[in-house]
């Protein structure tokens, strides 16, 4: 069973080859299956009603755009804000819409990345020596 989304899709993106990709996609344009839908709003339902007892142990990378018109600014920052972490990082995106790593931003949300993940390896914890582990062919 299919239902409308009614997603403009121009609200996703401004290029128009990603465009062109979501209108050929028959998986997601201009419908959802029910099943999908009801995961939607049971993620939005866990985020929204998000209450962080422990510490989060992990690195934590949020993005989004501030010309995102299908997802609440204020609704992530409550989130990121409610996330206790030592060592989380939020950046936004002036003009990002919703498809952002696929618009102009792309170079420099691609370049945020990589730059995040090279500063966790670069300053990561060893885990001690690994052993190389051999494995015998059975004949």
């Amino acid at each position: 069973v299919m239902i409308n989304n009614e997603i403009d899709p121009h609200l996703l993106t401004r290029s128009e080859k990603t465009l062109n990709k979501i209108w050929l996609d028959r998986f997601l344009m201009p419908v959802i299956t029910i099943k999908y839908s009801k995961t939607c709003i049971q993620l939005s339902n866990i985020v929204r009603n998000f209450n962080a007892k422990e510490k989060f142990n992990y690195p934590l990378f949020f993005m989004s755009g501030l010309a995102d018109r299908l997802t609440e600014m204020d609704f992530g920052c409550k989130f990121f804000d409610k996330l206790v972490c030592d060592d989380k990082s939020f950046f936004m995106f002036e003009e990002g819409m919703h498809e952002f790593l696929f618009d102009a931003e792309k170079d420099d949300a691609v370049s945020l990345i990589v730059e995040w993940m090279y500063n966790k390896l670069n300053n990561a914890e060893s885990f001690g020596e690994l052993n190389r582990l051999s494995v015998e062919r059975e004949v």
